[in-house]
């Protein structure tokens, strides 16, 4: 598998020296710099081609080096349980189009966002929340470290074998609309099923960024209550 960890901090200096539009993009969603640090977020202009004929070489190149691929956009890094970068998310700021870069291996063992800032917390608790994008991810764990972000509606394998070796409880929190909704009751049967006890977080707003942008204090009251 490549080894992206040195690459990931060289795109995090980037976006210190010349992300200026990046860095707005990420105060509007509520992201702080300190959680930029904490989470490794970078951004790039332009991806270099990596030499080579493996797998994860090709991989690269077909995802992110062809003509079609657009330029300027944020890092998002996947970390494994030895805290290596094996994977990374990115999309650009001026719109939502996430383009990722998943190689087998790192899907087979789990794929979860965040999972290097919530590991000791999920491992010290026994619980995980569940989100499914990055940006909600980003505002739960302001109240709930020992959360993660399954970067879809679904699980995977090896996801769910990856939590199951810290954590029994999963409480969900997808998007609050039918498709969340949907994910909600599906896979509340299927984890219960698995052997976890499973939870729901229920709020008014579209999605746990939009609930913290619009009502911060409302979110830590109904969060502290839940998880006391």
């Amino acid at each position: 598998m490549l080894e992206l960890t040195t690459w990931t901090q060289s795109v995090k200096d980037f976006l210190k020296k010349y992300g200026t539009e990046a860095e707005i993009y990420l105060r509007s969603r509520g992201v702080t710099e300190e959680e930029q640090d904490k989470f490794d977020i970078g951004f790039i202009k332009r991806f270099q081609r990596i030499d080579g004929d493996s797998i994860d070489s090709i991989l690269w190149n077909k995802t992110f080096c062809s003509s079609r691929f657009e330029s300027n956009r944020l890092i998002f890094p996947i970390h494994n349980l030895s805290d290596k970068v094996n994977s990374i998310v990115t999309r650009p700021f001026s719109h939502k189009h996430y383009i990722n870069f998943f190689p087998e291996k790192a899907v087979d063992f789990g794929i979860l966002w965040g999972w290097k800032q919530a590991e000791e917390h999920i491992y010290k608790s026994g619980k995980v929340v569940i989100v499914e994008g990055i940006f909600d991810l980003l505002s739960i764990q302001k109240f709930i470290p020992n959360s993660l972000a399954v970067l879809t509606r679904t699980f995977t394998d090896g996801q769910l074998n990856k939590i199951s070796f810290f954590a029994d409880h999963i409480t969900l929190a997808f998007d609050n609309d039918v498709h969340g909704e949907r994910a909600n009751a599906i896979w509340g049967k299927e984890l219960q099923k698995r052997g976890f006890n499973v939870g729901n977080i229920k709020y008014g707003y579209h999605d746990p960024n939009d609930w913290f942008m619009k009502d911060p204090v409302g979110m830590s009251k109904t969060l502290s209550k839940i998880f006391q």
